[in-house]
């Protein structure tokens, strides 16, 4: 999956429920004296304002330079070892 395509999915309506989940685990793993209501409200907020993002920036994806794509790979590895760390 490319950034692009990775941020195209980020503005469709099923990318709200995976990221509201993953931002719920990332919060209450590193804030653990949140209570589990407010994380979830918390969660859905952020995923929702992800989607927001992520739709108003589809059309200018276009005019990305060619390096994002060379570095998008290292991204997500460094970013999936981060989220390992996070939940052990």
């Amino acid at each position: 999956m490319t950034f692009v395509e990775f941020v195209q999915w980020l503005a469709t309506s099923g990318a709200l429920g995976a990221v509201s989940y993953f931002l719920l685990q990332c919060i209450k793993a590193l804030f653990p004296s949140v209570k589990d209501k407010v994380a979830s409200i918390a969660s859905v907020l952020m995923a929702a304002i992800v989607g927001i993002v992520a739709t108003f920036a589809v059309p200018y994806l276009n005019n990305l330079p060619p390096w994002i794509d060379q570095v998008w790979p290292i991204i997500v590895w460094l970013w999936s070892q981060l989220f390992y760390e996070i939940m052990k």
